[in-house]
């Protein structure tokens, strides 16, 4: 005969199992030795199935939680690094001219997400301003984000026009572009003469 408490483990065991399974992309794909322990033996589900006892069930359930938690942790601590080299690739140092004044602040909804700016001088006479924003969050709209700039800040040094700036980019971005990814941006010249 099964204890309730028995039970209610049970139900919450295959209930997280079913949560891992689901979500195997995530946990599965990133931290594939805590998916591997959780599916294949170190963490094993017989105490749905089988007979084992409530201290045993319990015992494999916090197994369960502290690789999830150790997990999740691991994965925080990824956003953590993607956010601040996000951040270190946006310019931090405004001009200090007498005929300009500029400044910029990102705030992002999420710890990393695919927004962007960048401002640089072209030559003595010319800046280039860049706002942007590419679709979707997370590390792939991050790192998006970054091909964005660079590819922007290439070609903007050796070509006048932000009309071809923009084909290029657009072109260069689109290629083996298989997410089909795209970033919203506007691009602008300014002539300080």
């Amino acid at each position: 005969m099964i204890s309730p408490q028995e039970r209610e483990l049970r139900a919450k065991l295959k209930e997280l199992r079913d949560h891992l399974t689901q979500n195997a992309d995530n946990v599965g794909k990133r931290f594939p030795e805590e998916a591997r322990k959780m599916h294949y033996g170190e963490i094993e589900h017989r105490s749905i199935y089988g007979e084992a006892s409530a201290e045993d069930a319990k015992a494999r359930l916090a197994e369960s939680l502290a690789l999830v938690e150790a997990a999740k942790a691991r994965m925080q601590e990824e956003l953590n690094v993607g956010r601040d080299i996000q951040r270190s690739l946006l310019p931090n140092a405004f001009p200090e001219r007498k005929d300009l004044e500029l400044y910029a602040l990102l705030e992002p909804a999420l710890e990393i997400g695919g927004d962007l700016y960048d401002f640089f001088m072209i030559d003595d006479h010319r800046l280039c301003v860049v706002i942007g924003d590419v679709a979707g969050n997370g590390v792939p709209a991050a790192l998006f984000m970054a091909m964005t700039k660079i590819t922007v800040k290439t070609r903007a040094m050796s070509d006048p026009s932000p009309a071809s700036i923009v084909t290029y980019v657009n072109d260069a971005l689109s290629t083996d572009n298989d997410s089909c990814m795209f970033v919203t941006l506007y691009l602008g010249i300014l002539n300080l003469r």
